[in-house]
This record gives structure tokens, C-alpha cells and sequence, in this order.
């Protein structure tokens, strides 16, 4: 072997890492990653935002999946025996049209769901997030704010989107921390677009 040789192997030993090097820097990397991403969710403002992010993407794809299957899709912030209060919510593909969810229509409604709660398999807000939304008086377009966090038409405590695209008209609000709460909103309106907002300094922000 070459004096250049010699080189030219002890630059390629030197040049990377190893096998074992590589998956420490890694580890470290995602380590640095995730106590970056904990941190942030310490802050009331981005649990929400977190919250109304997740909850507009539920409602997009419960519109997507009713174009889909031709049958409405609801998204149910109270299914028995939970209430607003317990800050989860679940969806179902009303197959039968009789607006409650039935067999196999909360799996045909294809919405990601990651818990169970006293039975029901639900979407779980995150945690120090509620549905509500304490000290504000009007939402966005002037609507009213509800203690329980909804503001359906008739009352109801779930969203519902339609075949031809259209929604039910409505808002959901989500609050976290205190003095004063970070508090966002999601609404849907009659023909069918999601909108998030945010509040601050008593005012609403529409941010997308």
C-alpha cells in the first residue's frame, strides 16, 4: 500500500461517524427536540393553539370523509355519557340518518381518535385545555359565548358537515391558564369553511 493510500484510508476513517456515534448524536438531538417542544406546551397560549389547530383538522377531514360517503358526519362534543365539561370529543358517520351515532359509524367516520373515556374511544383535548371560554362576553362576529364552550345551531353539542360540503353553523371555544386565560376559537359556518381565531387584549384575530 501507497503512502497515499495509507492517506486516503485514514481520511474516510476520520471523515464520519460511526454506527454508534451517529445514533448518540441523534438521541441527543431528539432529546434536545422534545425538552424544546415540552416547554413550549408549558404556555396556556400554545396549548390552545394546539387545541384549535387539532380540532380544525378533526372538522376538515369529518367534511372531507361526509363528501366521501355521502352521508353527514358529526362531530360530537358530548357523547353519552360525557359531557363538554370532560374535554374530549368523538365523531360518527350518520349511515342511517337518524343524527345518533350507531354500529360501526364512529369507525366509518375515519376521524383520529387516541383515547377511552367511560367507554367511548375520543379525541382528548390537551391536557390544561378546556372547552369554554371565562371573561369574554362576545365571539368572533359578535355570536354568543355559552359556559359549556358551543354555540351550535338549536342548542345542539356537535358539528355536523354534509355531503354537498355544507356544515352546520357554529363555534367551539377553548381556553387554558388563568389571569387571563389564552382562549381560541374554531368555527364553522354554513357553507362549510373552518376558521380559527385567537383572542387577545379584547379583541378576536382570525388566524386562518
Amino acid at each position: 500500500m501507497t503512502t497515499i493510500d495509507k492517506h486516503v484510508r485514514h481520511v474516510q476513517r476520520s471523515a464520519g461517524f460511526s454506527l454508534p456515534e451517529l445514533l448518540a448524536v441523534l438521541a441527543l438531538v431528539g432529546g434536545l427536540w422534545m425538552m424544546g417542544n415540552l416547554t413550549m406546551l408549558r404556555s396556556p397560549e400554545n396549548r390552545t393553539r394546539v387545541a384549535a389547530h387539532e380540532l380544525a383538522l378533526a372538522f376538515r377531514l369529518a367534511r372531507q370523509r361526509a363528501i366521501s360517503v355521502n352521508h353527514a358526519v358529526y362531530v360530537d362534543f358530548a357523547p353519552q355519557p360525557l359531557v363538554p365539561a370532560d374535554g374530549v370529543y368523538t365523531a360518527f358517520a350518520d349511515l342511517d340518518d337518524d343524527h345518533e351515532e350507531g354500529p360501526g359509524e364512529r369507525d366509518a367516520s375515519q376521524l383520529l381518535l387516541d383515547q377511552v373515556r367511560s367507554g367511548r374511544v375520543v379525541k382528548a383535548l390537551p391536557r390544561g385545555v378546556h372547552f369554554g371560554a371565562p371573561g369574554v362576553a362576545e365571539g368572533p362576529g359578535g355570536t354568543t359565548v355559552f359556559a359549556d364552550g358551543m354555540s351550535f345551531s338549536g342548542g345542539q353539542n356537535k358539528a355536523g358537515f354534509f355531503p354537498r360540503g355544507n356544515a352546520s353553523a357554529g363555534t367551539v371555544y377553548l381556553c387554558a391558564g388563568e389571569d387571563p386565560p389564552a382562549v381560541w376559537a374554531v368555527r364553522t359556518n354554513l357553507p362549510g369553511t373552518i376558521e380559527t381565531w385567537s383572542y387577545s387584549d379584547g379583541r378576536w384575530r382570525r388566524r386562518s
